[in-house]
């Protein structure tokens, strides 16, 4: 699947790059149900974004913590906007199935 936002922060840095897209509840709802899906059938989810350092490092914490995978316990550079908006659309999805 492919989500397309900018890596913006409105929890840690409020009120800086409003001109920019930040992940949407939207965004969160399909990527959860998209994971969800994924679940029984795949021992590995691959997350990737064009720098790799907060995006994709928010939503790997958030299916980490929501799945029981692991995470690097002392990663302190994912987007927190991004986790906490994925972390609670996977939660929904997983109560759902």
């Amino acid at each position: 699947m492919r989500l397309a936002f900018d890596d913006v922060d409105p929890i840690t840095f409020p009120g800086m790059n409003l001109d920019f897209r930040s992940l949407s509840g939207d965004q969160a709802e399909e990527l959860a149900g998209y994971v969800v899906s994924q679940l029984p059938r795949c021992a590995r989810i691959v997350v990737h974004c064009r720098h790799g350092i907060s995006r994709s490092a928010g939503i790997a914490k958030a299916i980490a913590e929501a799945t029981g995978a692991t995470f690097p316990q002392g990663y302190a550079e994912y987007n927190r906007h991004v986790y906490k908006t994925t972390l609670s659309a996977l939660a929904r999805a997983i109560h759902a199935a």
